[in-house]
């Protein structure tokens, strides 16, 4: 495949105008669904429900999200995320979009209680009558005695103890 005005050598010998390659623009909008707030990418998804282009210019893919933030607003400085206002992993509008570090996105995600804690995580061993049951036998009882009730580490005792996790269980 080349990097020319055709997809490869036979389409441009055909000199045939309907087989020339066509803007990346273009083919990023053949797969945008404009709605009256979110732009819905239509093409290929991550697991996770964000839009997928291959970007020809590089032959690599690359996330629908991104690329619409290239286009419509200049290059993503290296190291910085691109955020949705509108929490809608699908949309590709630009007005949704902005710049932010993985710390801000993060803090975005726990901000708007998208992210899972406590009984919610999937790979939590301590349920929330386990932490109130905790709490209340600290410090009458050691940490190392609770760690191995419940089979975690001492650490995991003295973080719900001192609510460094489990903060949300008063």
């Amino acid at each position: 495949m080349g990097k020319g005005l055709y997809c490869s050598m036979s389409c441009a010998r055909s000199g045939n105008p309907s087989k020339k390659r066509r803007n990346q623009t273009e083919r990023f909008y053949d797969f945008v669904k404009k709605t009256e707030s979110c732009w819905a990418w239509t093409g290929r998804c991550t697991e996770f429900g964000y839009g997928q282009f291959k970007d020809m210019r590089t032959y690599k893919t690359v996330l629908a999200h991104r690329f619409s933030y290239e286009i419509h607003k200049g290059p993503i400085p290296k190291g910085l995320c691109v955020l949705h206002h509108c929490d809608n992993p699908p949309c590709v509008n630009p007005d949704h979009l902005f710049l932010g570090t993985h710390k801000d996105n993060t803090q975005d995600a726990a901000k708007k209680q998208r992210m899972a804690y406590g009984e919610k995580h999937n790979k939590t061993t301590i349920l929330k009558k386990d932490v109130e049951y905790i709490r209340n036998a600290f410090p009458k009882t050691p940490v190392h005695q609770l760690a191995s009730q419940f089979n975690v580490c001492r650490q995991t005792i003295y973080n719900i103890t001192h609510y460094k996790t489990w903060a949300h269980i008063q």
